[in-house]
């Protein structure tokens, strides 16, 4: 059991930013395979293998600031379908073929 010896280090988790926000966990951190990269695993969390890339960070400010740039893409794709949606005429949308 190598991960129980490894040591455990404060992460912020913004994989699920959008429904949960950001979630502070112990975690083991450890490089990916491939070597490009890192992976945190939180004990005792079965449901995902772990977090990889920019799905958490080290610092809390970091990760604010991950956040705070996709909730403005998120914000500007939100804007884009209320504009299609506010120009639509539903009359156009009948299809007989």
């Amino acid at each position: 059991m190598k991960n129980q010896q490894e040591e455990l280090t404060t992460v912020y988790i913004t994989k699920f930013w959008w429904t949960k926000g950001i979630l502070v966990r112990q975690a083991h951190i450890r490089p990916t395979a491939s070597g490009k990269g890192f992976i945190a695993r939180v004990p005792g969390n079965e449901f995902v293998s772990g977090f990889y890339g920019s799905e958490f960070f080290l610092s809390e400010g970091d990760a604010i600031l991950h956040v705070e740039l996709k909730r403005k893409a998120k914000m500007v794709s939100v804007r884009k379908q209320l504009d299609r949606l506010e120009n639509m005429v539903v009359a156009d949308l009948v299809r007989y073929k």
